[in-house]
């Protein structure tokens, strides 16, 4: 790493992710008026798509008793992403 990429005057107390000093930060965050709401919906939001997740495949294995048939359920819960990905971003690394 060349000297240009060095912290100068670095505190190795305060830049421990396990001090205090983190953790006080990480506190302010979730009682910011902004951040904390949104971190606590996302949560809450991506525990809610968990669960739809595991009871579709639970649903699929009860119907057909077939593991393939689960696994098929999975990928296509997904295809939008796999499908539009790479064009997508490609456009957002265009800005």
């Amino acid at each position: 790493m060349s000297p240009d990429h060095t912290r100068r005057n670095a505190d190795p107390r305060t830049d421990d992710p396990g001090s205090s000093k983190a953790e006080a930060s990480f506190v302010e965050l979730l009682t910011d008026r902004v951040f904390g709401p949104f971190f606590f919906a996302n949560s809450i939001s991506n525990t809610g798509n968990w669960f739809q997740n595991v009871a579709a495949g639970i649903v699929v294995f009860e119907l057909t008793g077939s593991n393939t048939a689960v696994g098929a359920v999975s990928m296509l819960q997904f295809r939008a992403t796999m499908l539009l990905t790479p064009y997508v971003g490609d456009r957002v690394m265009a800005f």
